[in-house]
């Protein structure tokens, strides 16, 4: 562990020096020996992670970098464009879907979602399979010929190697035929015993396939009947409007016609005239018959006791970007205690912090999809799709932490919960609840804000949002988008003079050892709304419900102390490490200074949304 630790700090410090490091300066800097550092300069060296500039006798970034980079950030714009695809399919299916890249010899499961029933694979994201015996690497393969079969046979290792005579690469080959015939791979008993997948090739811009797919369920729901009629063309087609999503000119016709084969066989189903038929079942009329008969009884038995389980305990999932520190988690936490506790133990609630499902933009598509349950958001993503939020987003709305509670748990606070949810229910979000008394403060390394004027002239880092730019515009700053990874090395040089954050981020990310001055001022909201798929709400029961509404008002209470908790506790950490801290009070100023933000930004609001701001506003002189 020490040595790949000192090995990532020589790539980050020859990173920081665009005219690269001699061997000398990498010991002087990271304070290693000599022969330590020649002996991993060497081994960086041979595997492409550095380069010597041996005209300057210096050490550079090596082509490994760029092609792992490069790697990362299409993996990355994959999941990002195949999380619609995968959603359709647990949805039409209530099957297991996941996403596939083939890593060497390897599959690997780099994106997924869990499907609702019971009886389901485990989590496979993170999953590397040797690429032969998955669907996805059988379809990833019969795209890439009988040379790429070679390669792969070599590479991993076959006793036989690429021998044709060899049996087992022939039965491999014919298995390849049929996935190029059918144009989906399928493969029983990937992952688990009892468990079958089916997988369609997804194609990059030239139409290159680089990924894969995958449908996955028990073997018992996924017959080789169902999968040829239904779920192999329904597979296929969500695989070309992915590839068409990364740019791959797929034929209309052919998705076209998929969707027919996958409606029409839904019909079929539907009218009884296509059941699932056993493999080896012969052609006597009454034989068959009872056959089916005996086959339609078990499965309704099997349907009847999946049915009381599920009765019985459900799991749902909550979902958020933070860490597990931040009030979103705390207040998940005691949200999913207090449900179990109102339901007997029939819904548990798990927690997926940290973006393990997405960013949130990501994971409130998959509320609207129903492929999530519940979410912690930012009331500034929740204000793309539902208006009524966007109230609480303008600059200096709050005169502070204690006025926004009184407001959100008011009768303000419930005027615009009902619209919010009245919104949401047009979209598929189920509004439960706004909380969390959090604020953007400002901290420079220029001098105290105590008043508007403090701000002119100094240049401050903001996110990419365009009502933070325009406030901190409008209050005579600079505003100064950068990546938030970049932060403070711009800070530390000067490039900006402050940033503004949440009071626990700000310390969390220890800007206050390259900062003087930070100022208890409430710019923008940092609150958050919890909200619940309308899809996931409408299969509950009545008493479910009041549960849910009634854990709603728990993650409130917890959201609202644990914000003003950890605010309270950053801004006295600051000071303890010697930050000079300013509290305003009054933010009338501040009001006036940013009406034409206010201006710009109601402009889409309606007569009942212009008329909350005023009684806000007015509440701050009570």
């Amino acid at each position: 562990m020490q040595v790949l630790e000192r090995a990532i700090q020589i790539i980050d410090a020859i990173a920081e020096s665009p005219q690269g490091l001699t061997a000398q300066a990498l010991a002087e800097r990271l304070d290693l020996t000599r022969p330590t550092i020649h002996r991993l300069l060497g081994a960086l060296v041979d595997h492409g992670f550095l380069r010597r500039n041996r005209r300057l006798a210096r050490y550079e970034l090596g082509l490994r970098l760029v092609q792992l980079g490069r790697l990362a950030y299409s993996s990355l714009d994959l999941r990002h464009r195949a999380r619609r695809g995968l959603a359709d399919l647990v949805i039409r299916t209530r099957e297991s879907a996941s996403l596939a890249i083939l890593d060497g010899t390897d599959i690997v499961i780099v994106d997924g979602f869990d499907g609702p029933g019971v009886l389901r694979p485990a989590n496979l994201v993170g999953r590397r399979i040797p690429a032969h015996v998955t669907a996805a690497g059988r379809a990833l393969l019969a795209e890439g010929g009988e040379r790429m079969l070679r390669r792969y046979l070599e590479e991993a290792g076959w006793p036989g190697g690429a021998d044709p005579g060899d049996p087992r690469a022939g039965l491999l080959r014919e298995q390849l035929r049929r996935a190029r015939r059918q144009g989906y791979a399928v493969e029983q008993d990937e992952f688990e015993i009892g468990m079958t997948s089916v997988a369609a090739v997804i194609r990059n811009h030239s139409g290159a396939a680089e990924s894969a797919l995958v449908l996955s369920g028990p073997s018992q729901r996924m017959s080789i009947e169902l999968i040829e009629a239904e779920y192999g063309p329904l597979v296929q087609m969500n695989a070309m409007s992915i590839s068409r999503e990364l740019g791959w000119a797929a034929p209309e016709q052919s998705i076209a016609e998929l969707e027919q084969a996958v409606e029409a066989a839904r019909v079929s189903s539907a009218n009884g005239e296509w059941l699932p038929k056993r493999a080896d079942e012969g052609r006597n009329p009454m034989r068959n018959g009872n056959r089916i008969l005996a086959t339609m009884a078990g499965a309704a038995l099997a349907a009847a006791s999946v049915a009381a389980v599920r009765a019985e305990e459900m799991t749902l999932r909550y979902a958020h970007a933070n860490t597990t520190s931040y009030p979103y988690h705390t207040a998940g936490l005691a949200f999913a205690e207090r449900i179990a506790e109102e339901t007997g133990g029939e819904i548990t609630v798990e927690l997926f912090p940290q973006g393990q499902l997405g960013g949130e933009r990501d994971i409130l598509e998959g509320i609207q999809l129903g492929t999530v349950d519940f979410q912690a958001l930012s009331l500034g993503v929740l204000g793309n799709e539902i208006m009524a939020v966007n109230v609480l987003n303008l600059p200096f709305i709050f005169a502070s932490a204690e006025h926004f509670i009184e407001v959100t748990t008011g009768e303000i606070g419930r005027k615009i919960l009902r619209m919010a949810q009245e919104e949401g229910d047009a979209k598929g979000i189920k509004v439960l609840a706004i909380a969390g008394p959090m604020f953007r403060h400002p901290m420079n390394n220029v001098r105290p804000i105590d008043s508007v004027d403090d701000f002119r002239g100094l240049k401050f880092r903001t996110m990419e949002v365009p009502l933070h730019r325009d406030t901190y515009d409008a209050l005579g700053a600079t505003p100064v988008p950068l990546p938030f990874g970049e932060v403070y090395t711009a800070l530390q040089t000067g490039v900006v003079d402050g940033n503004e954050n949440g009071a626990s981020a700000l310390y969390m990310n220890r800007f206050h050892e390259v900062q003087k001055y930070v100022t208890e001022l409430p710019v923008v909201s940092n609150s958050g709304a919890l909200v619940m798929s309308a899809v996931t709400y409408d299969r509950l029961s009545e008493d479910q419900r009041r549960a849910v509404h009634d854990a709603a008002r728990v993650w409130t209470e917890v959201m609202n102390r644990d914000g003003l908790a950890q605010e309270a506790a950053a801004f006295e950490a600051m000071a303890k490490a010697g930050i000079e801290v300013t509290h305003v009070r009054d933010v009338s100023a501040f009001v006036e200074a940013t009406r034409p933000v206010y201006e710009k930004y109601m402009a889409g609001f309606s007569d009942e949304h212009r008329a909350l701001v005023q009684e806000i506003l007015a509440s701050q002189r009570k």
